[in-house]
């Protein structure tokens, strides 16, 4: 997120005498907020689901350069029906909907109309090289899942909190195989005598949402288990 710093909230004056609105926290961060047609902002929508909710968490930043864009008359920013709201003082907009295969953002704005697109969640899966609980070598191993799904990409989420400590590592993947090597590498914040938390992402996304001048849509299923570090 961008973010002006200033020393203090002074400067919403300035901004408002600009036509630019703004909000600051008491520590002096400030998020710059402006109106503007949709179609020439930028949004980045982000469409998270735990595989084993019923739910979806959706969260969305519109932007026309440095500026948090906020809605107003019709203007709205919806998925599955269900219109965002906020914008909140960083200038994010949320909603929580039900969990779907498909997810449909409709974008309206009174100078075009309204617009949609469809994306597809990634399909359910599950593991098959590690369950619950299971050893996991510190020197590294092959995580594997099914069904795989050509187009995805893949994110894998390592966190350990040992000793009052927190150690977290992300490996990322460009595709999805249906396999993933962790190595010692990735492995070599993290040691034995606590379990490790592995989270299994799949994500789906597209940059042509209709509406805006620019976009990122991401759809998010994730898995998580429990593993047992080991030499």
């Amino acid at each position: 997120m961008k973010r002006f710093t200033v020393c203090s909230c002074l400067l919403m004056l300035a901004s408002a005498s600009a036509g630019v609105s703004g909000s600051c926290s008491f520590g002096g961060d400030f998020v710059l907020f402006t109106t503007a047609p949709l179609h020439q902002a930028n949004g980045v929508i982000t469409i998270s689901e735990v595989q084993s909710s019923n739910n979806a968490d959706v969260e969305a930043e519109i932007t026309e350069g440095s500026r948090h864009v906020e809605l107003e008359g019709t203007q709205s920013v919806a998925v599955n029906g269900t219109e965002l709201s906020g914008p909140d003082s960083d200038g994010e907009y949320e909603a929580t909907i039900n969990g779907a295969t498909q997810y449909t953002v409709t974008i309206t704005e009174p100078t075009r109309g309204v617009e949609d697109t469809t994306i597809d969640a990634p399909a359910d899966f599950a593991f098959t090289s590690h369950a619950e609980g299971d050893n996991a070598s510190l020197s590294g191993f092959t995580l594997m899942w099914t069904p795989a799904e050509a187009g995805l990409k893949v994110e894998v989420r390592i966190t350990q909190r040992i000793l009052g400590r927190d150690h977290e590592e992300t490996i990322e993947s460009d595709e999805d195989t249906g396999t993933l090597d962790i190595t010692a590498a990735d492995l070599s914040v993290f040691q034995q005598g606590a379990d490790l938390t592995l989270t299994l992402t799949r994500i789906n996304e597209i940059d042509d949402v209709a509406g805006f001048a620019t976009s990122l849509l991401q759809v998010r299923k994730s898995v998580s288990l429990s593993l047992t570090p080991g030499p």
